[in-house]
């Protein structure tokens, strides 16, 4: 069980790292949500929280993007980021 736990933390990792890594925009917004996919598939809700905050700033910019991240971070109760998410969304439109 220890063992599957860790497995979801190390595949977020690297999905973390290939952002960190790459250039082209559409891949790093691939990249970002496959790593919270990734966590929150394993309900990694206190991992979430700390990434999202870490990350929040670099979010990209575009509606699907924000609406994903405001999702996630009302799902696991990151208010501070659902704030200022929900702010970049109505600056947004």
């Amino acid at each position: 069980m220890l063992e599957q736990e860790g497995k979801y933390l190390a595949s977020a990792e690297i999905y973390f790292q290939l952002f960190k890594e790459s250039k082209d925009k559409k891949q790093k917004k691939k990249f970002l949500i496959s790593a919270f996919k990734v966590l929150e598939s394993g309900n990694k809700v206190k991992e979430i929280k700390k990434y999202l905050h870490s990350y929040l700033k670099e979010i990209p910019g575009d509606y699907a993007s924000y609406n994903y991240f405001l999702s996630l971070a009302r799902k696991v109760g990151a208010r501070k980021e659902a704030q200022f998410l929900s702010r970049k969304i109505l600056r947004e439109n």
